[in-house]
């Protein structure tokens, strides 16, 4: 076989084994951050509750544990780095909405989503844009960072808080 249809012969080969998964990843994706979202606007019980109980189906384990950092640094009757819901970027979610925007594979098992949100109960409404970044652990997406406007990013944000509240200075 010549070299180049080597080449292309390999290439097919690859695409061919990439694509489907890639596919069924991207809509695994986009199913986890439209229930992520599902869980807002809704006054049943129980609560969601994203950073605390929830974290382990939320977001992946080093995150969690960054979390579960936080909250032990953090002295009793203090409010931690954590003084919101960093995946509405808010402290107070009513009137919320959310619509998925573009969600794209950028490695086999890490994606990105874009989410915009608007909070009808301000005047006038005020609206927010998200960029999730998700990765797979054991075949399950979770969240690895989340980027917004004022925050580039959650992860180094929450990283460099725990590092200063170890050293003894406060978050910010």
């Amino acid at each position: 076989m010549k070299p180049m249809a080597f080449t292309f012969a390999a290439l097919a080969l690859v695409l061919a084994t990439v694509t489907p998964a890639s596919a069924a990843d991207l809509a695994g994706a986009k199913a986890f951050v439209v229930q992520l979202y599902s869980h807002y606007g809704k006054q049943t019980a129980p609560v969601f509750d994203p950073t605390g109980a929830d974290a382990k189906t939320v977001f992946d384990p080093s995150m969690v544990a960054l979390f579960r950092e936080n909250a032990r640094l953090t002295p009793k009757g203090d409010v931690g780095a954590i003084d919101g819901d960093p995946i509405c970027d808010c402290q107070d979610d009513g009137g919320m909405r959310s619509r998925l925007g573009a969600v794209r594979m950028v490695a086999p098992d890490t994606a990105t989503a874009e989410v915009e949100l608007t909070f009808t109960e301000a005047s006038p409404p005020e609206h927010r844009r998200l960029t999730l970044t998700l990765v797979t652990i054991h075949g399950q997406w979770r969240l690895y960072d989340i980027r917004s406007q004022e925050t580039p990013s959650f992860r180094a944000y929450l990283v460099k808080a725990n590092h200063e509240a170890r050293r003894g200075h406060s978050p910010g």
